[in-house]
């Protein structure tokens, strides 16, 4: 038998244990990857939805941009945000204070109470009208993408939901 038809079994193992070795590696970059993406937030605190993102589509501007329409989390109480004083004009479709930049140090809002919300297993569950809906939560480095489970209540549209904390101060 030739030498190297010899060494086949011994190359094997080599492989083996190489591919075993690369395997490791993949998973343990993988945990450290994980570790390193962005954590749940707090759900207290003011949001809004980030105005350069389509239906299922992220922002392209990283959220920078912030659509009129929000919310605010406080004990477990959700309402709806309007801003109603933006003098904005770089809109999308051009359409005057229907946006302002996440920027912003204050704005002046009208709010509608909505109901309860509670993040739970990743998941923030938000009741209104006798029906909690579950949304996943998928975290980034600018934004949370907020995205409906697939039992929907009536109320629950497909659309997925790109929305940031906001920090800045508001009126109203």
């Amino acid at each position: 038998m030739p030498e190297t038809l010899k060494n086949l079994p011994v190359l094997g193992q080599i492989l083996s244990s190489a591919f075993a070795a690369l395997l490791v590696i993949l998973c343990i970059s993988g945990r450290a990857a994980a570790a390193e993406s962005p954590s749940l937030p707090a759900l207290d605190g003011v949001w809004f939805t980030c105005e350069f993102a389509r239906s299922t589509t992220p922002p392209d501007d990283e959220c920078e941009m912030f659509d009129d329409e929000g919310f605010i989390v406080d004990g477990g109480k959700i309402a709806y945000l309007r801003n109603t004083a933006s003098a904005e004009t770089d809109c999308r479709g051009s359409k005057k204070g229907q946006c302002f930049l996440r920027s912003t140090q204050a704005i002046t809002v009208s709010r509608r109470p909505v109901g309860a919300a509670r993040i739970e297993n990743h998941q923030l569950l938000v009741s209104y009208m006798g029906c909690t809906q579950a949304f996943d939560l998928r975290p980034q480095e600018n934004y949370v993408a907020v995205i409906p489970a697939k039992k929907r209540c009536l109320w629950t549209r497909k659309r997925h939901f790109y929305v940031a904390r906001y920090n800045g101060k508001i009126k109203g």
